[in-house]
Order: C-alpha cells, then structure tokens, then sequence
C-alpha cells in the first residue's frame, strides 16, 4: 500500500484496546484524582476510517477513544488533526503533530516514528453473499484458489495473503474502496471479500441494510495486521508520550476495559454521529 495505514482494522478481537462507554466506563475523572490537572496536549494526526477514526462519529472513533482515554490516566490531553491519511503521515515525519495512528509498521518508518510497545489487530475475515457460504470453512488459502476475491487498494492484509497473491495461488481484484468492492460482492461479480470484520460490519449498516441478511462472513479469520500509534522521533517529547500512552494503555488492560470495549464495538456504539453519552466517573 501508499504507506501501510491501518485500514483494517475490526471485527476485531484486539490484542489490546479501550472505549469507555455509555456505562460509565471512563477514566478521565480517574485522571483528574491522579494528577489534579491536564499537565500536557498532545496532537496526533489522523484519518477517515470509521468506525475505528472519523471527525463525524461519536467519540471519534474506538481507535481515538482508545487513545484519548489511555493518555487521560497520565493527564494528558489529545488534540486530533483529521487530515488525508498521506498528509497524517507528512505531519508527523515533519514535526507538525507529536504522534500519528493507525498504521502497520514498515522497516522504511524506523527513521521517523518511534512506535507504541502495544498494537491493535482486528481479525480479516471473508465476506460472501448469500443465505450459505460456497463452502463452510477453509482449512488453507489454496481452498479459495477456485474463487475471485475482492481488495482495497491502499490497505493492510497479511503476509501470508500477499504471498498466495504472488505465486497465483488466488485471484484478487484490487478498487479504490470496499464500499466499490461491497456492490460487486452484491452483484455477483466477486466470490468474496476479504475485509476487517468491524469495517465490513459498518459499510453494511451504512450503505447496504437492505441487503444484511444477506452479507455474511466465513466465521474464520485469515488472521490480522498489528497497527500503532507512531511517535515521530522529530519531537523531544516523543519518548515521554510513548511511555505515557503504554502506562495509560497497560491501566485500560487491567482493570478489565478491553472486554466491555469490544462488546461496545460489536454492538455499534461507535456507529452514531457524534453524539457522545460517555460519564467520566471514576473507575
């Protein structure tokens, strides 16, 4: 892809990850009893990949939620520059923001980013329509030799799927977004759709309700695509945020968050136009 953002990311079982929801699961008024006041802003660029990052859902999105709450245990506030995803990257490497997310990690960023101890990974998963799948569950990529198999340009999959595209194990069909992709699904002219599970089940309930009974997926992932948040080595603060956000995000993973996140997620909390009803009480 351009520079490998992370647009993949959901249906997803993440390895780690936090959103304080409607139950009165944040921690800012924690924050507030641990360090009295905001002590710092940091300004992290990001892009339009609902429901993981947008300017128009609630909260942003689970992936700034996540972010927003993890630095919020060290009193810490996060400023989001919404920008094309090229441009998030531009800024951070030119030391216009501190941070930028989500993306997968290349050897070629090494040079610029410093990037978080902890990755988020959402589950890609193969969407089919119908009332049954072609068949009930694959045992190797070679089993979808026979299929055609739609992809986004400019999207992370994983390296086990890149080389069964390059030795002609599988035929792939490459547009510009999985909305395109969606509607030839639709219109029989793929066999499937690989896609991150949560994305897949967001365009769905955005674009094609009417057809939801319809849009299905084979219940086992083809795996997932770590992603992180990239601290820019341009920045002299870049170590502290970095320890900061893990603290922060260590404290969402043990005091049980990560479970009520991804039930928040599956059930579409992060599908509505922002409208949060997030209580910051103390955990």
């Amino acid at each position: 892809m351009r520079y490998t953002v992370f647009k993949a990311s959901v249906g997803m079982a993440f390895s780690i990850g936090v959103m304080m929801i409607a139950s009165g699961f944040s921690i800012l008024g924690h924050a507030e009893a641990h360090t009295g006041k905001v002590k710092d802003v940091i300004r992290i660029s990001t892009g339009e990949y609902p429901p993981l990052t947008s300017k128009y859902i609630r909260d942003n999105g689970f992936l700034n939620h996540l972010i927003k709450e993890a630095f919020a245990y060290s009193g810490v506030e996060v400023e989001f520059v919404f920008m094309p995803w090229l441009r998030s990257m531009d800024a951070a490497m030119n030391n216009e923001v501190h941070a930028t997310s989500f993306w997968a990690m290349k050897e070629e960023y090494k040079q610029y980013f410093v990037p978080s101890q902890y990755s988020l990974s959402g589950d890609y998963v193969f969407y089919y329509f119908g009332d049954t799948p072609p068949f009930d569950q694959w045992e190797s990529l070679s089993d979808f030799s026979s299929y055609k198999i739609g992809v986004a340009r400019g999207h992370s999959y994983t390296n086990e799927f890149w080389n069964a595209v390059k030795d002609r194990t599988l035929t792939v069909e490459y547009v510009n977004d999985n909305t395109q992709n969606l509607k030839k699904l639709i219109a029989g002219r793929l066999d499937f759709l690989l896609i991150d599970r949560a994305i897949g089940q967001y365009l769905i309930g955005q674009h094609f309700y009417n057809q939801k009974e319809q849009l299905n997926y084979l219940k086992k992932p083809i795996g997932n695509v770590p992603a992180y948040v990239l601290f820019s080595k341009s920045n002299s603060r870049a170590l502290r945020y970095k320890a900061l956000y893990e603290l922060g995000v260590q404290y969402l993973m043990e005091s049980g968050q990560l479970k009520k996140m991804r039930a928040a997620l599956t059930e579409g909390y992060y599908d509505s136009q922002n409208q949060s009803v997030v209580s910051h009480a103390t955990p």
